[in-house]
């Protein structure tokens, strides 16, 4: 199964541009944002029908929100298909919930915590944004506003977890959220990511009888 969102939004910012002349010019532009738009409320819903079967409903929306806000400023390496992303992705989300709902007093220890915090600071500041599919349709300065963003948004969620956030739970689920997404901007995260994303494209023809 590929669900096959790319062609959608090309076919939406077609009929979008066809009707709006003058927003020719940016159309990919369009088209990046209706893609981003509907795999996001796919995955949306995929990610609450199962974290409320699971009864993890507040963490996996705290850790859904929290990635898909430094995934819109920083990038990050994409699987081959739509459809292995959002499985991917919402894998790791429901494991970052039940871990930071059932097993958080593990991770309780302030060397673990500001340790994670750095360590974040530093992947952001060298690798922010690790652009795919959108490279091309940003400037160099844009990256570098992307970068600075990303940063200034880093700040932002330590004050937050800093003097708002009470529950350590939540605390522990939005950064374990922001370095699963660092990692996907480190050269390690690509190849691991392209590992997978390799052994699963293989199984996946040899179970079609398309490999020899």
């Amino acid at each position: 199964m590929n669900i096959n969102l790319n062609t959608l939004s090309v076919s939406l910012a077609n009929l979008v541009t066809t009707y709006n002349p003058n927003l020719k010019q940016q159309e990919d532009y369009i088209r990046y944002g209706l893609e981003w738009i509907l795999s996001g409320l796919f995955q949306t819903l995929l990610i609450l029908t199962v974290s409320y079967l699971l009864n993890l409903t507040p963490f996996s929306l705290v850790s859904l929100v929290t990635g898909a806000i430094f995934r819109m400023l920083t990038g990050g390496v994409h699987f081959n298909t739509y459809i292995k992303c959002v499985y991917f992705s919402s894998t790791i989300i429901i494991i970052v919930a039940f871990v930071s709902k059932l097993y958080s007093k593990a991770f309780n220890h302030w060397s673990l915590y500001y340790g994670n915090v750095v360590l974040l600071f530093i992947i952001y500041y060298l690798y922010a944004p690790k652009l795919y599919k959108t490279k091309t349709l940003f400037s160099q300065k844009q990256k570098e506003r992307f970068k600075l963003l990303s940063i200034l948004l880093l700040i932002i969620f330590f004050l937050l977890t800093e003097f708002l956030v009470k529950d350590y739970r939540y605390i522990l689920c939005i950064w374990i959220s922001i370095f699963f997404q660092g990692f996907s901007l480190t050269n390690c995260g690509e190849k691991v990511i392209l590992y997978i994303d390799n052994i699963t494209k293989l199984k996946w023809r040899k179970k079609n009888g398309n490999l020899i």
